[in-house]
């Protein structure tokens, strides 16, 4: 189903029958049973009436004709969700008074963030099972993204909070048009008493598991993992490493995340119970939650934090982070901890097209902030510079800058405007021109090309990052994948796609850029070139791709003899031991 459906009057001449997909409700229901095992069996249980017609809205948008009367009084069920959708926030949890359609659910949940969720009370099964026949919200429900309640409100909100209890309370309600104004107060009462009670009941087991005594029994090198709210490359480093560790007896990992992660109570329950002599957390552990006495606390960081976290040791999760960590914290004791993934299960397919990464940065005046006419006059300045520097030489910022104000006329008298538009010019104008250099030697070749990275046009892109590549995307090996050496690569991009053997282009300035990839790839593992040079090495690889997929093939075999999770699992353990 299409997230932006297509309007057309005609629909309402001649609506066009949904093709109905068993797989659809059996895939949601599914995914209900693992939350709501009784709901799911009374959905299941419950027939449509011959009367009722999947259709398709105006706007596309798949729904009902009961009896010749559409489902919610509309044609446009899309279209109408939006109205009801406006209201809602984007960082709070939500209750919706009705199933209705489904669009207007789906509406929330674009609008939500990943870590909020909608409570659905809908007391018709009848109406859930027409909606869950048409619409996916399997993975939503699984992940409580979506939580569906069918009884006593009341009752059932105290049920599944208890049930989970990282789950935050519904803070507002959305009701559709068709929901009357006494079962929307009933609803809110409902909602405000059950939250003030958990939350109560919440902040008590808290504080029980605060005054609790340290445990005695784990052993010195018993280590558990917590991965909070991370993003999809912390994420991704998580779930490798979790992996790793459930081949060690001594580990416990869980990545905590996601609408069941919201409470701190969820973070306590998975701490303070345990009691494991070692805790490896990924991400900021909260303050109003310190660590249990006699608990060893190490803090993974795969990027350099504004404010070193209170730990007992830092882990870095890259070789510039490790040096950094060496020079900002001296005396603190320090674990160097990254690896490539674990080896694919199988061999990738070879494909003949090339994969650029990177993100295309924005370069819209009014968001940047480029809005007084002497800022917009140096930035035509500014934009000339790179443009015409970018497949000659590397660029610094403030040398463009500099030039640009000549050439201009004008200058920036204030230090902070200066700072704020050298950095403008290092982030987002001097990637973006780079990036769009490479994208034109790439349309000049025969082989097809794709991105990975936000900005990019929808039928380009693969994915926003390569760790949000599913495993079928991995499983295909390209030509080559296009690092920009300039742009800093993160290593476990370049890690990532070294161990799945595919081959890698790295896009340099100068010479720092080839020799800065870390001290696990080598020179060999990649091909380097400058800029001006591109077209030619992709002309090269798609002439003899063989050449670049044995280079591949032989960096992936030696990553995987030294460099993989489990062995930094196993690692780990041992120093922590070997620490007490």
């Amino acid at each position: 189903m299409s997230e932006t459906p297509h309007f057309s009057l005609a629909g309402l001449d001649d609506p066009h029958p949904v093709p109905m997909e068993p797989g659809i409700l059996a895939a949601n229901l599914a995914a209900l049973r693992e939350r709501n095992e009784p709901l799911a069996a009374r959905i299941a249980a419950t027939d449509l009436p011959a009367t009722w017609q999947a259709r398709f809205g105006i706007d596309d948008f798949p729904t009902w004709q009961v009896g010749g009367a559409w489902r919610c009084g509309t044609t446009a069920p899309w279209l109408r969700a939006e109205s009801v959708a406006a209201s809602a926030g984007t960082e709070q949890n939500l209750a919706l008074a009705s199933i209705g359609t489904g669009a207007e659910l789906r509406r929330l949940l674009a609008r939500l963030s990943p870590q909020n969720a909608a409570f659905v009370f809908e007391p018709d099964p009848l109406a859930l099972r027409a909606v869950l026949a048409l619409v996916d919200f399997q993975a939503d429900l699984r992940t409580l993204r979506v939580i569906l309640l069918d009884g006593p409100p009341a009752t059932d909100l105290r049920r599944v909070l208890d049930q989970v209890p990282g789950l935050m309370p519904p803070q507002r309600i959305i009701a559709p048009a068709e929901v009357d104004a006494e079962t929307v107060t009933r609803l809110r009462q409902a909602c405000e008493q059950v939250g003030t009670q958990v939350l109560a009941a919440r902040q008590q087991v808290l504080q029980d598991l605060r005054e609790a005594a340290p445990g005695d029994e784990s052993p010195p090198y018993r280590l558990s993992l917590l991965a909070i709210q991370p993003d999809a490359r912390t994420a991704r480093v998580a779930r490798e490493f979790s992996r790793a560790l459930t081949a060690e007896p001594a580990a416990t990992a869980s990545i905590h995340t996601g609408p069941p992660a919201a409470h701190l109570l969820d973070l306590a329950l998975r701490i303070y119970p345990d009691r494991c002599r070692n805790l490896l957390t990924l991400g900021p552990l909260p303050a109003e939650l310190p660590v249990p006495a006699g608990t060893r606390h190490v803090a993974w960081l795969l990027e350099e934090p504004g404010t070193l976290p209170e730990a007992d040791c830092l882990a870095a999760g890259t070789p510039h982070l490790s040096r950094i960590l060496a020079r900002r914290a001296p005396d603190r004791a320090r674990i160097d901890l990254w690896a490539a993934v674990d080896p694919p299960e199988e061999d990738p397919r070879e494909v003949t097209r090339f994969v650029l990464c990177g993100d295309l940065p924005d370069m819209d005046e009014q968001r940047l902030g480029i809005v007084q006419p002497t800022h917009r006059l140096i930035w035509k300045a500014v934009l000339r510079q790179v443009t015409a520097a970018a497949a000659g030489r590397s660029l610094d910022a403030q040398a463009v800058l500099r030039q640009a104000e000549r050439q201009a006329g004008v200058g920036l008298e204030l230090s902070a405007l200066r700072a704020r538009m050298c950095e403008i010019i290092r982030r987002n104008l001097i990637p973006r021109v780079v990036l769009e250099t490479i994208q034109g030697s790439l349309s000049e070749t025969a082989a097809p090309w794709n991105c990975v990275g936000s900005g990019w046009p929808q039928d380009r892109r693969l994915g926003d990052s390569l760790c949000t590549l599913s495993e079928s995307q991995w499983n295909e090996r390209p030509l080559a994948i296009i690092f920009v050496g300039a742009l800093a690569p993160p290593l476990q991009d370049l890690l990532w796609a070294a161990a799945h053997q595919w081959p890698i282009l790295l896009v340099t300035s100068d010479q720092a850029d080839a020799t800065s990839v870390g001290p696990i790839l080598e020179p060999d593992d990649l091909l380097a070139v400058p800029l001006t040079q591109l077209p030619a090495a992709c002309a090269r690889l798609q002439a003899e791709p063989k050449i670049a997929r044995e280079r591949a093939a032989a960096a992936g075999t030696r990553l995987f003899a030294a460099h993989t999770w489990r062995q930094r699992a196993t690692q780990l353990l041992r120093d922590l031991s070997a620490a007490r």
